[in-house]
This record gives structure tokens, C-alpha cells and sequence, in this order.
């Protein structure tokens, strides 16, 4: 019994002085951590953007996006969009919901994500082609 009493009391001894010295390195540690976890987070939302001439580059966490004279392209979690002119009237655009092309003499094309179909002539016919539908109209 007399050695548990001695060395109970050194025991408690040693816990209180050992004890404070993990916490702080486990603080240091975490410290750490926390500083690192922050420089992602500071990477991860500025990205990289580019310009050179007439194009523009940039990327990030949300997508990246290219822009030219002309042709834009930007892509993300929620699918791509494209789209392209040409000086001279004529466009199209496709992303996720459709796609849609439109001429100078202003003919068009349009789709959408369900398969409808619009189609329109420079003299004003249309074409509408929906769910298996089709209806042909001026």
C-alpha cells in the first residue's frame, strides 16, 4: 500500500504538468491544419485567368470559360454552352436546354432538352415538331 500511496501523488504530479504540453501541441497541430485547409480554399476561389490577343482564358472551381472574337465557350457542373457569331448575322448557340442556329436572312433552327423541334423558313413557314407531332404552318 505505501508504494501506491507514493506514487499515486507523483503519478498525479506528472498528468498535470504532461497534460498541458499535448494540448498545445495538439492546438499547434491543428493550427496547422486550419492554415492549410485556408490556402485551398484561397486557391480553389481566385482560378486562373488568361488574356492573349483577342482570347480570354479563365478557369476556377466553378468552370472555366474561353473567349475568342467571335466563339464563347464556357463549361461547369451544370453542362457546357457554346456559342458562335459570325459578323455577318449569322449565330448558334447549344447548352444543355437546346440548341438554337439563326441565319442572316433570318431562317432558324431551334431545340430543346425534350426533342421539340422549331423550324422557321426566311418567308415566314414554320416547322414544329413536338413530342412526335409534326405541324407545318405559315
Amino acid at each position: 500500500m505505501r508504494v501506491f500511496t507514493k506514487s499515486l501523488p507523483l503519478c498525479l504530479l506528472a498528468l498535470t504538468l504532461v497534460a498541458p504540453a499535448c494540448d498545445k501541441q495538439e492546438d499547434k497541430a491543428e493550427d496547422k491544419k486550419e492554415e492549410k485547409t485556408e490556402e485551398k480554399a484561397d486557391a480553389k476561389k481566385e482560378g486562373v485567368s488568361v488574356q492573349a490577343g483577342g482570347t480570354k482564358v479563365e478557369a476556377g472551381p466553378d468552370g472555366a470559360k474561353v473567349d475568342t472574337e467571335g466563339a464563347k465557350v464556357e463549361a461547369s457542373a451544370h453542362g457546357a454552352m457554346v456559342e458562335a457569331k459570325d459578323g455577318e448575322g449569322n449565330e448558334a448557340k447549344a447548352g444543355p436546354a437546346g440548341t438554337e442556329a439563326k441565319s442572316a436572312d433570318g431562317a432558324s433552327v431551334v431545340t430543346d432538352e425534350h426533342g421539340n423541334v422549331n423550324v422557321k423558313t426566311p418567308d415566314g413557314t414554320t416547322v414544329d415538331v413536338n413530342a412526335g407531332n409534326v405541324k407545318i404552318g405559315q
